[in-house]
């Protein structure tokens, strides 16, 4: 694929798009399946590159994983190697969450600066934050140093300990800011490791489906586990079970995407294969602000109806750690575009995410950022420009604009969709999208 398409105005034609496994979970999930030295099956796992580089990483220190018809299987009893390859680190995110698995595993660790997109602060560079997985390891007994980007950390013996989510939020009255998320994986990843009868509390936890899921995979191997909102208590039992299974929820991101682009492009679209009633829960947040959006949408066992949706309602939408995912913003700006008055989406897990405002601007929508929220005025694309995003959902959100540029627009960067979506443009081109130069 080049590294960029063009793309230019055409009539979608209403089609069926098969729904992969939540790219969040299964990068959680595959570092978790490294901790629990026996085989692990996961089901529903998306053919994307976070899950190629990790399926290679893994190799690499002496693991092994086969991945066929989007199931991956993993074994990593006879691990060798603790240094994790920099020039696969530092291609996806993901690749974080080996910090506490193979610290845990092989008791020491190298590891540089990840990949993924540059959504951290400003001050940072973009970079996304690495200290307080450090800090939360710290309080099982880890021991860490930093030299020249690189952590190096040991783990002699694990410490029954309590870890609270809240000190890690940005706002003491709820869970807010980008580290909650991390903590939280961090935490229980870390729970992994600890001995028979030894208990971990993690106060306040982030309960999105990247944890949730981990917390069932832990379940089904034989962890003894209590979780409610204000709580999660994990303790490990005797004997763990043999060749777990886990079938993956559906890609909450993806849906999100298809949903925008049926609204922006009034095109009906249906979604199969579908984990519905985890969907339903997991969106419950964005499914009500579509409800105010006037947006209707048809479930059906395992498919999702999105008909035409003509009169699209403003709305104020706050983005926090239990709110409206962070990734589903872009989405919501760009479908808000078509209300009848002016909406506002304030960000306060990644306060910079707002790199795609200056593209679709560009593209002739009328969008204004203040502080860390962004200002959404009826309006339509106008033109056609270059565009450069920067990051994941910047250059879907973007794609998915530019089908309705007059003329040709070019689309740089694709290569980014291939780190969460197993083939958006393959999926437009066959609802009959208008986009050359692949």
């Amino acid at each position: 694929m080049n590294n960029y398409i063009d793309i230019q105005n055409g009539n979608l034609r209403a089609g069926t798009i098969d729904i992969k496994g939540y790219k969040h979970s299964a990068v959680t999930l595959i570092c978790a399946s490294l901790a629990l030295q026996k085989k692990v099956v996961l089901n529903n796992v998306p053919n994307i590159k976070d899950t190629e580089v990790l399926k290679n990483i893994i190799r690499y220190l002496g693991g092994d994983v086969s991945y066929y018809s989007n199931k991956f299987i993993i074994d990593c009893r006879n691990l060798k190697k603790y240094k994790i390859p920099q020039e696969l680190n530092e291609l996806i995110h993901g690749s974080i969450y080996l910090l506490p698995v193979v610290l845990g595993v092989m008791n020491k660790i190298e590891i540089g600066k990840s990949g993924g997109c540059k959504i951290g602060e400003v001050k940072d560079k973009g970079e996304r934050p690495i200290l307080h997985m450090i800090q939360v390891l710290e309080t099982m007994g880890a021991k860490f140093y930093l030299k020249n980007d690189t952590v190096y950390g040991e783990w002699e013996k694990f410490s029954n300990t309590s870890i609270n989510i809240m000190d890690f939020s940005d706002d003491s009255s709820e869970l807010s800011g980008s580290l909650c998320s991390g903590a939280t994986k961090t935490a229980l990843l870390g729970a992994i490791f600890c001995e028979e009868n030894q208990i971990v509390e993690i106060q306040n936890p982030y309960l999105k489906p990247d944890v949730t899921e981990l917390i069932e995979l832990l379940k089904i191997c034989g962890f003894n586990i209590f979780y409610d909102s204000s709580i999660i208590r994990i303790s490990r039992q005797r004997d763990l079970v043999e060749a777990p299974e886990h079938h993956l929820i559906s890609d909450i991101s993806e849906i999100v995407t298809y949903i925008s682009l049926s609204i922006y492009t009034d095109t009906p679209i249906t979604l199969k294969n579908v984990t519905t009633d985890r969907v339903k829960t997991a969106l419950k947040p964005e499914l009500l602000y579509l409800k105010k959006m006037g947006i209707n949408l048809i479930w059906e066992n395992s498919t999702l109806h999105i008909p035409l949706n003509k009169c699209i309602q403003p709305v104020d939408i706050n983005v926090t750690c239990m709110g409206i995912y962070s990734d589903s913003h872009p989405f919501f700006t760009l479908m808000l575009t078509k209300a009848n008055g002016v909406s506002t989406i304030r960000e306060n897990v990644w306060k910079n995410r707002f790199s795609y405002v200056d593209e679709l601007t560009k593209l002739g929508l009328e969008l204004n950022v203040q502080d860390n929220t962004v200002y959404i005025h009826k309006s339509d694309v106008t033109t056609n420009e270059n565009l450069y995003p920067k990051d994941l959902r910047s250059t879907a959100v973007i794609l998915i604009a530019a089908l309705k540029s007059p003329q040709k627009s070019r689309l740089f960067n694709v290569e980014q969709l291939h780190r969460g979506y197993e083939d958006l443009i393959g999926n437009l081109l066959m609802l009959n999208a208008r986009i050359t130069n692949l």
